[in-house]
């Protein structure tokens, strides 16, 4: 009998929405950067990094976010607020394969995230027809984020002997699931994706 496949799957980009750009905005509002002075500072800051591996809890993020935005009165609330609202909605066509997918045991979710967001990102799988307790090999919660070695290699080891194929939309973390070993599917459309798991899975049969 042929193992059947599992798909480990991106979340944000991917199975649910998230708006960067409003995101952004509201950054260079708070704190009267442009958009590329603010991107400079995080990205030599690394502190989104260390907010979704986890090394830094919600209170640390906000202090520092606050002195690199020269924004003395950060709150927590603001802090949340800003990542929480930037979650959109499950993916209209993506989301029930990967809802039957779950209910299967055939889905391990395997995203950069934060303990912000994912609550939220929980809900709204659930919401959606996810199994309750779904898989996950989660960023913020190994220490480890995409595209580090590292975490491909947690997620080989939690899905061992499973033949698995890794679905992301973003390029670098493809090329390292690759080097890693996974099969892979670089999502790029809804339709194309969606079409590919098809050929892939084997969903002819209504549950």
């Amino acid at each position: 009998m042929t193992t059947p496949v599992v798909v480990a799957a991106d979340i944000f980009g991917v199975l649910v929405a998230l708006d960067t750009g409003w995101w952004r905005a509201e950054i260079t509002r708070i704190s009267g950067l442009t958009d590329a002075e603010f991107m400079k500072r995080w990205r030599e800051s690394r502190l989104g990094e260390a907010w979704d591996t986890g090394a830094l809890t919600i209170s640390g993020f906000t202090a520092k976010l606050g002195d690199l935005l020269e924004v003395p009165g950060l709150t927590e609330h603001d802090v949340s607020g800003l990542w929480s609202n930037a979650v959109g909605v499950v993916d209209p066509l993506l989301g029930p394969m990967a809802a039957r997918l779950s209910r299967e045991r055939r889905l391990i979710l395997a995203s950069n995230n934060n303990p912000v967001q994912w609550p939220i990102v929980e809900g709204l799988l659930v919401e959606a027809g996810f199994a309750p307790e779904i898989p996950a090999v989660l960023s913020h919660e190994v220490g480890l984020s995409k595209p580090d070695p590292g975490f491909y290699a947690e997620l080989i080891e939690r899905t061992a002997g499973l033949d698995v194929v890794f679905v992301d939309d973003r390029l670098s973390n493809i090329e390292a699931a690759v080097a890693g070993g996974l099969k892979t599917v670089h999502h790029t459309d809804s339709v194309q994706t969606a079409a590919i798991l098809t050929a892939l899975l084997d969903l002819g049969e209504s549950e």
